[in-house]
């Protein structure tokens, strides 16, 4: 299984301590030089990449021209819902289940990746759907219309993670 963090140094580690202190709302040339005096104590930090990743998004969304003014995007929560990020994406003719995998994003960014990728799927037919083709196992409980989208989602999730856990018991 491939690791959920990242080992920053030097100026990616200040960068990021940059990113994380002016999201909390203090100013920009306080946060560069909170951000090199924390660099000079530490030699080097490990983050997780899902978080990582939604910061390095909103740096990008700061730096665009008139987006100053608005704030910092946040990481999507798993118990939310998807109506944030179903309304960022443009609407599909048809659901494509294998989109992303399921078991590699699990592999690769852990549960928590996982329901954020999951998230961004607001229907329920097509969270089933997903799993159907990708020989997701769910629970029974699972399978009525009146469902919550969170709790098929990590359903979902707890799938995947039974999965390979099977198959590496299968491995032995």
């Amino acid at each position: 299984m491939k690791p959920t963090t990242r080992k920053l140094s030097g100026p990616a580690m200040e960068r990021l301590l940059r990113q994380v202190i002016a999201g909390e709302g203090v100013d920009g040339a306080l946060a560069a030089r909170l951000a090199v005096r924390l660099g000079r104590v530490l030699s080097s930090v490990r983050a997780r990449r899902v978080p990582l990743q939604a910061l390095r998004q909103s740096a990008k969304a700061t730096q665009l021209p008139g987006a100053a003014s608005s704030p910092p995007p946040s990481v999507p929560n798993a118990t939310a819902g998807a109506t944030h990020a179903a309304a960022s994406q443009p609407p599909a003719t048809k659901f494509d289940p294998y989109a992303f995998g399921l078991v590699p994003v699990f592999q690769r960014e852990g549960r928590d990746g996982l329901l954020v990728r999951l998230a961004g799927i607001s229907n329920a037919d097509d969270l089933r759907a997903m799993a159907r083709a990708q020989q997701i196992a769910l629970e029974a409980s699972l399978k009525g219309p009146e469902v919550p989208l969170a709790a098929l989602r990590d359903g979902i999730a707890a799938a995947v993670e039974k999965r390979i856990a099977d198959r590496k018991a299968a491995a032995r």
